[in-house]
């Protein structure tokens, strides 16, 4: 059991719940649930700001139930054997002094066993409400499963699968002794997320060019055809009449309006703590000139999005350290986890290149990446290819990023290729970080697995042009 304080700590304990990628279903419906029991003094209020984080999540009211259970506290009738024991420890407290103090023990244990009891028949009621609602929604599923290849107006084909394919590595984080449920479950498929669990900004610099900030306002509200929260831009009146609303305030009452606001942009972020986030956002602004703080909150929008890039690149490294450290210390392995789906499903699927893992392949190549690919098919040595998505559920190479190479390869020796194809004004930072990463990944995964990051005329450090490339994956 976890105990959690904060909304944004239960959202994150319920996201990585409902983000199952490889999950089964199992023939035992206890198993196919996921039950979090929540305690509040305002049950509602909590429950709307973990769904409203779910719903920000990606995640619709399809995909979770919720349920106020605290009319089970007002149970008018306790069960019999609820009322054998109470009965039976209340005779033994009428007895006289000696047999008190003989029976005390008994007394507290009688209790003790009351209470379990009690506890076991609320919760059995929890289990019984829950598998209902799990019976109803897989009914749900059924009926609308004939339309799931389609979204809107936008038709969606299918693919089957033609070879099979062993499981691919990815990293996985191994797992302290006694935090799991069973023990061949010593490790778990690593999660960029995983990785920020001790990150402050507490310590980080405050160093952001707010040059190009641009003045932008929205309004937030609730939309009548879901009643999910939706944001807009306001209108020019409505952007003046708040601007004007803001000049009537002193200085120290718009800075900290300034600071409550971008806090608000900024607090849905899971992996921060909110009064670390809120300290930083204060020395930010406070390390602002008179001028710009002046003109904060016209441009509240812009300042707001400039901090948030910002954190966004100090949790990028200080991810890829903790990253690199645990694999170095050994708490980050390597195993065969990765599995390909039966089949794909896209809007725009072609056939027309020979060797492909599937019957039809996603056709969204741009132009180097044809070319790359025709001389990829071409070779006598490939066995089959595979454009790879670039969104779960295709293969990423999972780190402090998710990593998806353009193209996957196996070669008739069975040697399984990761391409990344590059153009060449992408000779960039970004570049060598995956570079480095596949690379490693390459490296962890053994003698059969390989990366390369392929570029047409320039190229970074360990990369290939595409004749090189070419001339390399002959010998595989």
């Amino acid at each position: 059991m976890l105990i959690k304080n904060s909304t944004a700590d239960v959202e994150q304990l319920i996201g990585r719940v409902l983000r199952q990628p490889n999950a089964i279903k199992y023939k035992n419906q206890d198993l196919n649930m996921s039950y979090v029991l929540t305690c509040s003094n305002d049950f509602d209020t909590t429950a709307k700001s973990v769904i409203a984080g779910l719903n920000g999540a990606g995640f619709s009211k399809d995909d979770y139930r919720q349920k106020d259970f605290r009319e089970l506290e007002e149970m008018a009738e306790k069960p019999q054997e609820l009322k054998d024991i109470l009965e039976y420890a209340n005779n033994e407290n009428d007895s006289d002094e000696d047999k008190n103090s003989e029976f005390l023990s008994a007394d507290v244990n009688a209790q003790n066993i009351a209470k379990n009891i009690e506890l076991g028949n609320k919760t059995n009621n929890i289990l019984k409400n829950a598998k209902t609602q799990a019976n109803e929604y897989d009914k749900e599923v059924e009926k609308t499963s004939s339309n799931l290849d389609y979204f809107g107006d936008l038709e969606v084909k299918a693919s089957k699968i033609k070879f099979e394919v062993e499981k691919i590595p990815q990293f996985v984080k191994l797992l302290p002794s006694g935090s799991i449920l069973f023990e061949e479950l010593n490790s778990k498929v690593l999660e960029k997320e995983d990785l920020e669990k001790d990150f402050k900004l507490a310590d980080k610099d405050i160093q952001i060019n707010f040059d190009l900030a641009e003045s932008n306002i929205f309004g937030v509200y609730l939309s009548k055809d879901d009643n999910f929260p939706k944001y807009k831009k306001i209108t020019q009146i409505q952007r003046e009449y708040f601007k004007q609303y803001l000049k009537t305030a002193n200085d120290e009452t718009r800075i900290r309006q300034s600071i409550n606001l971008i806090f608000s942009k900024l607090r849905n972020d899971n992996a921060l703590n909110e009064n670390d986030l809120k300290n930083y956002i204060e020395r930010i602004v406070n390390n602002l000139s008179d001028e710009r703080k002046a003109k904060l909150l016209d441009e509240i929008d812009a300042y707001a999005l400039k901090i948030r890039n910002k954190i966004n690149e100090l949790k990028s490294e200080y991810r890829e350290k903790v990253f690199y450290d645990l694999l170095n210390k050994g708490n980050i392995k390597i195993k065969n986890t990765f599995s390909f789906e039966p089949t794909i499903q896209a809007s725009k699927l072609n056939s027309l290149r020979d060797k492909s893992l599937y019957e039809e392949e996603i056709d969204n190549l741009n132009s180097l990446e044809n070319k790359v690919l025709t001389e990829i098919v071409s070779l006598d040595n490939i066995k089959w290819w595979h454009r790879n998505k670039d969104i779960k559920p295709g293969f990423c190479i999972n780190a402090f990023i998710n990593h998806y190479p353009d193209f996957i390869i196996c070669t008739e020796n069975e040697n399984i290729i990761m391409v990344e194809v590059k153009g060449d004004d992408r000779t960039n930072d970004d570049s060598k970080i995956k570079l480095k990463l596949g690379s490693k990944w390459a490296d962890k995964a053994g003698d059969k697995y390989f990366y390369f990051m392929v570029f047409e005329n320039s190229k970074i450090e360990g990369s290939l042009l595409v004749d090189e490339f070419i001339d390399t994956i002959k010998e595989l």
